[in-house]
């Protein structure tokens, strides 16, 4: 004879019973065994009684798909996902290998999908608060059992043995299923082939639980991953089953399993990449050295919120890859995937210590908040492939691992590259000319990197005190009526000359051999720092003074750079100058087509064609905020004059 929970536990106590209460006891088993017997309406759950499987369908539906073990739950515990599938919870992320040829099986069960959204979760027609669990197979009836127990209530508020079946309409819910390949195939030879990707196979239907390359292509959506990672999203109104498939490997190419991450959310993908933008903004290169920086990361001024992102520290990170490079290739859309096969990466505590460094600064355009990055040892005349990659700070991700997005964010790979010749270094942390970073002329065995960006701050600096001598003789704290301008003042014009100033005085510099058509060359007759020349038949090629000098004669004299070639100052900026300071000043700028103006500076266009403060290589999509720059020359003495270098 088979006891039930109820039963076995009121049998319980018969080995220690008093025998005044055994017949009790016994009598009360009686009767329960009885009421057993007779109860008719409680289906698959009667205890003695067996029910012919076409009258379980007619009056349940179809056999749920695989048991429940009601006398294992506790108060909040729902059913368990059946064998071979694993069960993921809510943004919390799942990580697994998977051999060639074989398939991991996940399921995403309504009662999480639907958390705190059915109102039967709550309430009973008869029994007041209940727990609910929602039994595959029943389409959507929720099958309602009380599991407060016995402690918890009253004899006679306790539920029956048979559970009472509450149809109920479901909205569908969108889930979003996310997975990236964190270690995928090795080449074991010399064959260039990528690894073969994995795929991501989903199902909302209960007959298809394993959904897999074998479903029937009717049954179950399909996604390939790429570059390592995989996005689907689905409308949900029960249980969402998916699998994760690896191809069968080529053994003489490849060796080594899969390993990925996979999550599910009903808020955000929990990977997610981006395919449209980089997100990076190349500023400059030399031949062993970059910088490259995100764009600004909030628009607003409001001094509260900037100070915050500043004291929140850097929340992303950068993998760098050869163009051609085999490291990355099949995950190159995979944070995970990156972190593991990428040759560097700057991150704030790195591997790479001061070779790949990134912090927050306000430098650049707008004094906003941006995130820069700095790369060293580099190959010269190399293209890379730069890939930024969200994180979030770390006391954020520490205090909601496991929340939406909390697997990252990849963005679209930024290609930048290095220059052939030693005489062009970049220089940052300027003082004076904070703005300015970019390489310039230089020379290794006169000026380190400190020393150098030392000399053109500082003659920036001094250059712009005659300018402020000419400046104070200026009505700037007159009254309204009596000042230069209406629109403009001092400030406004201190401004736009020092922005004009740095541009002109700190050349931007690119090898000689570029093939930049804005730039204009320098300085041909100069021997290189190594002590070579260029060929008679090629100084012959740029007659003219504006190619045998360089803008500033103490570049000449100073650092000897040799030949190189200059980013011109973009004309807007003269144009500034004109319109914000006094007619006084003599400020006035040479017209395009004019000799002058093609010697001293270039319109602005697409791409770097020519230099301002807070240029860079790829500006189109940025989101950076600028203000309109202009350009001048000034007489170095008298700080004033015709823009004629």
């Amino acid at each position: 004879m088979q006891l039930s929970p109820r039963q076995s536990r009121l049998a319980a106590p018969l080995l220690t019973t008093p025998p005044l209460l055994l017949v009790f006891y016994l009598l009360v088993l009686f009767l329960d065994f009885a009421h057993a017997a007779e109860a008719t309406g409680s289906g698959i759950y009667s205890l003695n009684k067996l029910v012919p499987e076409d009258t379980l369908d007619e009056e349940h539906g179809p056999e749920p798909p695989y048991p429940f073990d009601f006398t294992a739950l506790e108060p909040g515990l729902v059913r368990r996902a059946p064998p071979g599938i694993t069960g993921l919870l809510n943004n919390v992320r799942e990580n697994r290998n998977v051999r060639p040829g074989e398939t991991e099986h996940f399921v995403f069960e309504a009662v999480h999908i639907f958390a705190g959204m059915d109102d039967d979760n709550n309430t009973s027609d008869d029994d007041g608060p209940t727990k609910s669990i929602q039994a595959r197979g029943y389409g959507n009836e929720t099958l309602l059992y009380n599991l407060n127990g016995p402690e918890e209530e009253p004899r006679s508020r306790r539920p029956s043995l048979a559970p009472v079946l509450h149809r109920r309409q479901r909205n569908p819910k969108t889930v979003y299923i996310s997975a990236t390949t964190c270690m995928q195939p090795q080449r074991n030879t010399n064959t260039s082939m990528d690894p073969p990707q994995i795929s991501l196979f989903v199902s909302t239907s209960e007959d298809n639980q394993k959904p897999g390359p074998d479903s029937p292509r009717s049954e179950r959506l399909f996604e390939a991953f790429d570059e390592g990672a995989v996005k689907l999203s689905v409308n949900a109104t029960g249980d969402v089953f998916f699998s994760i498939s690896a191809p069968m490997r080529n053994d003489e190419l490849f060796e080594g399993d899969w390993n990925f991450d996979v999550a599910v959310s009903t808020d955000a993908f929990f990977h997610s990449y981006e395919d449209t933008s980089g997100g990076l903004l190349w500023v400059d290169s030399d031949s062993s050295a970059a910088v490259l920086t995100t764009r600004n990361l909030t628009d607003t001024y409001d001094a509260e919120r900037v100070q915050k992102i500043m004291d929140s520290g850097p929340q992303y990170v950068m993998f760098v890859d050869n163009r051609d490079g085999l490291a990355t290739r099949g995950v190159r859309r995979s944070m995970c995937g990156l972190s593991r096969y990428a040759p560097m990466s700057a991150k704030v505590a790195g591997p790479f210590g001061d070779k790949a460094t990134t912090f927050l600064t306000t430098r650049g355009p707008g004094g906003l908040p941006k995130q820069q990055f700095h790369f060293t040892n580099l190959n010269p005349k190399s293209t890379y492939l730069g890939f930024l990659a969200y994180t979030g700070t770390e006391p954020l991700k520490r205090q909601l691992g496991n929340r939406p997005g909390g697997g990252g964010q990849v963005f679209q790979a930024t290609e930048f590259e290095t220059k052939e010749g030693d005489n062009c270094k970049i220089i940052t942390n300027l003082d004076f000319c904070n703005d300015t970073e970019y390489a310039v002329p230089a020379n290794d065995d006169r000026f380190t990197i400190a020393e150098l960006a030392q000399f053109y701050d500082d003659m920036a600096r001094d250059s712009y005190r005659y300018f402020e001598r000419q400046l104070a003789q200026v009505a700037c704290e007159a009254p309204p009526e009596q000042r230069y301008s209406l629109a403009r003042n001092c400030t406004d014009c201190a401004v736009a000359y020092k922005k004009w100033l740095c541009s002109v005085l700190i050349p931007r510099c690119e090898d000689f051999s570029s093939d930049n058509a804005f730039s204009l060359v320098r300085n041909v007759n100069q021997s290189f720092p190594n002590g070579t020349r260029l060929p008679d038949s090629v100084i012959s090629q740029f007659p003219g003074s504006k190619h045998q000098k360089s803008r500033h004669a103490r570049i000449d004299e100073e650092v000897q750079p040799g030949p190189y070639r200059e980013v011109l100052p973009c004309e807007d900026l003269c144009y500034d100058l004109v319109r914000n300071c006094p007619a006084s000043l003599q400020f006035s700028c040479p017209r395009p087509k004019q000799a002058m103006f093609n010697s001293s500076y270039q319109v602005r266009g697409d791409g770097l064609t020519c230099n301002f403060p807070g240029s860079v290589h790829n500006p189109s999509g940025s989101s950076m905020l600028t203000a309109s720059w202009t350009v001048f020359w000034v007489a170095t003495l008298a700080g004033i004059g015709m823009a004629s270098l």
